[in-house]
């Protein structure tokens, strides 16, 4: 990501932060790292690692295939050790470039070494051509573990950096894509379908259910 300092991030199934942990940890990294992860648990352990960095480093309680994001707006978004695991895996695919921007840089990791997931895996030649069906372009591949390879990427074409801005400005809707959610008081508004939900006393953002009764 050099020459940029400052880029806005998303780690997507970010478990216990351990992405955002490394980033923060490097004096260099001067931007936002927003984690999202569908395990609750997951979230409140990467909370207790997380906890002076609420600011730079929001922890979000959602699915990767309804990312509450707008179009072409991370710089960055990584995806580690979890495709294989998710209940769509293509439909996450999707959602991860689809709020990277044009010149983002993509990070994921592919499976490649395990009988027991006949169906949820994808050869590298695979992965490769559904990234490029999905705009991505200048794929590199490099092992890593024994049961991995880490595939890099860039979204085809050129915007600015975003740059590391607030969580309130991107934050969106699950069910009304086209709507901001609103913060005051730590909850967080839908102005279209009316729903709500809060910021949890450890810090995550659940969004994962939203309320819909009067509040």
């Amino acid at each position: 990501i050099e020459p940029h300092k400052s880029p806005l991030m998303l780690d997507v199934a970010t478990g216990t932060g351990r992405v955002p942990l490394a980033m923060l940890d490097n004096p260099i990294f001067q931007g936002r790292v927003i984690g999202i992860d569908l395990s609750r648990k997951m979230l409140k352990q990467a909370s207790k690692k997380l906890k002076s960095h609420t600011d730079r480093a929001p922890l979000i309680w959602g699915p990767a295939e309804n990312l509450p994001f707008p179009d072409d707006v991370f710089d960055v978004v990584t995806c580690l050790e979890s495709l294989e695991f998710m209940s769509n895996p293509e439909r996450a695919l999707q959602e991860i470039t689809r709020v990277l921007r044009p010149g983002g840089v993509l990070l994921i990791s592919n499976r490649i070494n395990t009988p027991w997931m006949p169906g949820r895996l994808w050869s590298e030649t695979e992965l490769c051509d559904l990234l490029y069906e999905y705009g991505i372009d200048e794929m590199q591949t490099e092992p890593w573990q024994m049961d991995y390879q880490k595939l890099w990427g860039r979204k085809a074409g050129h915007t600015e950096p975003t740059g590391a801005i607030p969580l309130g400005e991107l934050l969106y809707c699950p069910r009304c894509p086209d709507y901001p959610l609103i913060e005051r008081d730590g909850e967080w508004f839908c102005t279209e379908c009316k729903a709500w939900t809060r910021t949890a006393e450890d810090g995550v953002i659940e969004l994962q259910p939203l309320y819909t009764e009067n509040h």
